[in-house]
């Protein structure tokens, strides 16, 4: 049992684990509201591609050379639009305008710098429109430490309690 090489790869999974966490955002939003689904890379994007998807599917993108976005799914033609026009300081962020809860699910905005290869950058979105959620309650938080003659690092977590109530329920009070 080596619990130094296991507190190592413990620290290391959390370290990747919050890497892999760091580009990914929740959004919930009441239906008819706009939202900006922001999308910053912090470099020049100007003659490359973004593509925004939805669950996989290619809702909108914007191509290399070229300021306009093109809207590839019906459902948002004249509702998105380009937030800023910055290319320059990398903001490929886009605007949403009267959400629908069919707009519900997760964006994805990709950052191409050459055609036919692979993204070089990629941001997760997860949107949620039309649902309403209370916070009811926090149940103490737990807090634990690893120490070895090398490394040192501690956790915590907590529970919170949710309430979530569709519109149609709103409806009837």
């Amino acid at each position: 049992y080596n619990l130094k090489g296991n507190a190592v790869f413990l620290l290391l999974l959390l370290l990747v684990r919050c890497e892999a966490l760091t580009h990914s955002i929740k959004i919930t939003i009441k239906e008819d509201e706009d939202i900006i689904l922001n999308c910053s890379f912090g470099t020049d994007i100007t003659g490359h591609r973004i593509e925004w998807k939805k669950d996989d599917n290619d809702v909108f993108h914007f191509d290399f050379g070229k300021e306009d976005l093109t809207v590839e799914d019906p459902k948002f033609k004249d509702r998105v639009a380009r937030f800023s026009e910055d290319l320059k300081s990398g903001d490929a962020s886009v605007k949403i305008q009267g959400a629908k809860v069919s707009d519900s699910g997760k964006y994805t905005c990709l950052h191409i710098n050459q055609p036919g290869k692979a993204p070089v950058h990629q941001r997760l979105i997860e949107l949620t429109v039309g649902e309403f959620i209370f916070v009811v309650g926090h149940l103490s938080t737990k807090k634990y430490s690893i120490k070895t003659d090398s490394y040192s690092f501690s956790f915590s977590y907590g529970l919170t309690c949710h309430i979530k109530l569709e519109p149609a329920c709103l409806k009837r009070f």
